[in-house]
């Protein structure tokens, strides 16, 4: 435990959960190859489960996404508390040099709540519209016509929290990190927060924190701002943040919207449907509060469908909990072995597979027919009966060699070209996490059988997969390349070839390399 998780660890039965519900969450979890990165448990105030899924670990920061939208909506909380503004302000009068010449009646009654609430009156999101170069974003969004009266109309709207640190900017010319680094990141211990600027202003969609630095934001919440017995923030205030406060059904329904989101909204934090409250962003990054269970959680994760994740917890865990201690026997035993096994060996890595001293046939250069993912080339030296290779290419002019073990975490550079991985670096990439290298990640890979070859490279700045699947003959080699995430989707138990092609889920692009003889 390091110095600054400083809390009591506990086996789960003695805070009244099986440590049988843990542990069929993680094995459906896995079953199912939902990829999960992170998972922290507490009950009573003693973690009862940490684990983490290889190659991420405890000091590595993960993308929020819009689980950041509640680090947005404290540091209002903050500012309220403060009297730098109040609840009922108007927009109009924070903002007032971005506002329409001749504001609409509508826009005129926008509050602060409107915007905690996602109340604005807005029908349609406005953070892709405000996404436009050089402009000013503040403005953009008051253009976008609000076609409800504020406060009677939920829409989840991407472009409000940057509205809220704008408005945050002009009351006290700091950004949401500065702002909060006296108020919250220093007083709770938390060190591992990163973000992109855009200008003086945080790009909030980059940020990223530690998976313990996450919990500790959902631990101040579940406490009513309250951290080690000393108050932060005003208890009405932060009660009210995770409240059941405006109802969450979207008119109309997004397509595919997940269980949990229908259960009402607080201030930028949605309500579950057990009870409590969630900070919820994309991919699946949760911290779960239920308070009548006296139960905080926290996930990190990368999951098209995120929505499934939550609904998994209440399944194994949530339905499982007695409010005394379990009595433990032999079986119990057992089973909290497993699980202290279990959480200490978990990984996405493949399995080891197949090996035979006949793979050493696939060696030597291949040459692609057209560009594959930036390459012409690619060689391959296998050794040790398949259970070691190494993979060069010739990605854009450039030497990259890879050297993989079979089964296990290599660190490597990543030889060929994904998306992710650009020659020219952006200024702000929303889908990576901020100061972490591309390039940079680690390989291992699984022989499936005497003909094919599957390589996994992951790195910490995408948090995904990507996968390389080479099908050998005599004289070539077929390659494909496919995401990670849409390769998880392909092995649930519940998918058909008709939902696969629903999902536009298919194989990623390929190539044939032909052989070189010497």
């Amino acid at each position: 435990m390091s110095v600054d998780f400083q809390f009591p660890y506990s086996t789960p039965e003695e805070q009244g959960i099986p440590s049988a519900a843990l542990l069929d969450f993680i094995e459906e979890i896995e079953r199912e190859r939902i990829e999960l990165h992170s998972l922290i448990v507490m009950r009573h105030r003693h973690i009862v489960a940490e684990g983490y899924w290889a190659p991420f670990n405890k000091d590595l920061p993960h993308r929020l996404f819009s689980a950041g939208k509640a680090v947005v909506a404290i540091a209002i909380l903050f500012a309220i508390q403060e009297q730098r503004l109040s609840l009922e302000d108007r927009v109009i009068d924070l903002l007032p040099e971005s506002i329409p010449e001749q504001p609409s009646e509508r826009l005129q009654r926008l509050t602060v709540y409107h915007l905690l609430t996602m109340t604005t009156g807005h029908a349609v999101d406005t953070f892709a519209a405000m996404l436009q170069p050089d402009v000013d974003r503040a403005k953009v969004f008051f253009e976008q016509e609000l076609v409800y009266e504020p406060g009677l109309h939920f829409l989840y709207n991407n472009g409000v929290p940057d509205i809220l640190g704008i408005i945050l900017y002009r009351l006290t010319g700091q950004s949401v990190y500065d702002y909060l680094t006296p108020r919250l990141f220093e007083p709770l211990g938390m060190s591992g927060m990163v973000v992109q600027k855009n200008g003086p202003l945080d790009e909030l969609p980059t940020m990223a924190f530690r998976s313990r630095d996450l919990f500790k934001l959902t631990l101040l919440f579940a406490d009513g701002g309250v951290w080690e017995g000393k108050r932060l923030l005003d208890e009405q205030l932060a009660r009210d943040a995770g409240s059941y406060l405006v109802p969450s059904l979207q008119r109309p329904e997004p397509p595919h919207v997940a269980y949990d989101t229908k259960f009402g909204y607080g201030y930028q934090i949605w309500r579950n449907s057990v009870g409590g409250f969630r900070l919820d962003g994309g991919r699946g990054q949760f911290g779960i509060v239920i308070p009548d269970m006296d139960l905080v959680a926290v996930i990190n994760a990368n999951e098209n469908d995120q929505g499934i994740i939550p609904v998994l917890f209440w399944k194994h865990v949530t339905s499982r909990l007695y409010a005394r201690p379990i009595p433990v026997n032999g079986e119990v035993q057992e089973r909290q072995q497993r699980l202290r096994e279990k959480l200490q060996s978990l990984t996405w890595q493949p399995a080891s597979g197949y090996s035979s001293s006949s793979l050493h046939q696939y060696g030597g250069t291949y040459k692609f027919v057209s560009d594959f993912c930036g390459c012409r080339k690619v060689h391959l030296e296998i050794q040790q009966e398949g259970q070691h290779i190494t993979l060069t290419t010739d990605r854009h002019g450039k030497e990259i060699r890879a050297e993989l073990t079979a089964g296990a975490w290599s660190p490597c550079v990543v030889p060929f070209e994904v998306p992710e991985i650009v020659e020219e670096k952006r200024p702000v990439r929303f889908d990576l996490v901020p100061g972490q290298d591309p390039e940079q990640a680690v390989g291992a890979y699984s022989w499936l059988d005497e003909h094919t070859l599957e390589i996994h490279f992951r790195s910490v700045a995408w948090m995904g997969g990507h996968i390389f699947k080479l099908t050998f003959t005599e004289s070539d080699i077929r390659i494909s390349r496919e995401n990670g995430t849409s390769y998880n989707m392909r092995h649930r138990s519940d998918i058909t070839p008709q939902s696969l092609r629903e999902m536009n889920i298919a194989e990623g692009p390929g190539a044939v390399a032909k052989r070189e003889h010497a």
